[in-house]
């Protein structure tokens, strides 16, 4: 059987039986509607391409009308007054309580609670890129500042009867907020580079 297919989906040159005919025949129409739909399916495509804002707001019009009537938000918003707390309970592993006032902290070391008074300020600052200190060790501010930069900092034994207070703004590089540090506490600092340490000495 020798089947041609012209503009027109009209068939000629036919030969064999009928039910073969019908079976291609049918195909034949099957597969013109899915090109057709395809064609449709480009077309539709390529313009929703050329008009992307128009179509990003139909989709979401569309969404809205889909999955929002009869789903309006059930909460409700309410503005309260602002609440001070005036102190905070703790209760430690073992279930000891303790009531911290402001500017207070809590620590737990084995049988004993303690509670210092502290300057909330110096515990925060880190958050904002600073570091305050006061009447601090070296050896205390250059660990703190070594986890900090991810960095070997470390204070020579000499040092260790040297305090610091003041701020240092951490977004500067670490040789600067070093310079600062050992200027004011007329110290120097030496870079061993086999030990990839920062060495704080007098």
């Amino acid at each position: 059987m020798a089947i041609s297919i012209s503009g027109s989906n009209s068939i000629s040159g036919l030969s064999g039986n009928d039910t073969n005919f019908d079976k291609v025949l049918e195909q034949l129409k099957i597969d013109a509607t899915v090109m057709g739909h395809i064609e449709e399916d480009i077309k539709a495509t390529q313009y929703d391409l050329d008009h992307l804002t128009e179509y990003a707001v139909a989709y979401y019009e569309r969404i809205r009308d889909k999955y929002g009537k009869g789903r309006e938000r059930r909460t409700e918003l309410r503005e309260f007054d602002s609440i001070e707390a005036t102190k905070v309970a703790v209760t430690n592993a073992k279930g000891r309580k303790s009531e911290l006032a402001p500017n207070q902290m809590y620590f737990s070391s084995g049988e004993h609670d303690y509670i210092t008074a502290v300057d909330v300020e110096e515990y925060v600052s880190w958050k904002d890129g600073n570091y305050k200190f006061r009447n601090e060790k070296i050896a205390t501010i250059v660990k703190r500042l070594s986890k900090y930069y991810n960095i070997n900092i470390v204070a020579d034994p000499s040092t260790s009867g040297l305090t610091c207070s003041g701020e240092l703004i951490l977004k500067d590089e670490l040789i600067r907020v070093l310079d600062v540090i050992c200027n004011t506490a007329q110290i120097q600092y030496t870079w061993d580079s086999e030990k990839r340490t920062y060495m704080l000495h007098r």
